[in-house]
């Protein structure tokens, strides 16, 4: 059974943290918040298994996460699996995310900066669900005191 502080690995070929090791932070009835280190990732619990330090890991080189079932076709099958899998109640805005990004500059009527907003807009709505308004608030003004969002990159 998997536990909160539990070091798990991932043994989903479809997630997008596969044979990454992280900690349980959350455990639902069917699903676990895990901690990767440098992401979060929901996994259904039958995907996770306890690590005991004998599983390959990630080395940095090509890895089997980024193939495709040959079943997919578009990118709809890629946000709709997500969404079942991974995302959960976020899975709308993740896949406005995901959409903006895969027509960046392609979509009629559209502009860079609105395809921007369109990211940033849907990250914010699930970093305000995850931490609240308040510490949203809190963040995107600290990124706006940060030296690197001061004066005009381009002059």
């Amino acid at each position: 059974m998997i536990k909160v502080g539990n070091k798990v690995i991932c043994t989903n070929k479809g997630s997008t943290v596969y044979n990454y090791v992280g900690i349980v932070e959350t455990v639902f009835e069917s699903h676990c918040n895990v901690n990767y280190g440098s992401t979060r990732g929901y996994m259904l619990c039958s995907d996770l298994k306890l690590y005991y330090g004998d599983e390959k890991t990630s080395d940095g080189g090509p890895s089997d996460y980024y193939d495709f079932p040959s079943s997919w076709n578009t990118l709809n099958d890629y946000i709709e699996y997500k969404s079942d899998k991974q995302w959960g109640v976020d899975s709308f805005h993740w896949g406005n995310v995901t959409k903006a990004l895969c027509r960046w500059g392609d979509k009629s009527g559209t502009s860079l900066p609105y395809d921007a907003k369109k990211v940033i807009y849907s990250a914010c709505r699930v970093l305000a669900r995850l931490s609240g308004k308040e510490k949203l608030r809190k963040y995107l003004q600290e990124l706006l005191d940060d030296p690197q969002f001061k004066g005009d990159p381009h002059a």
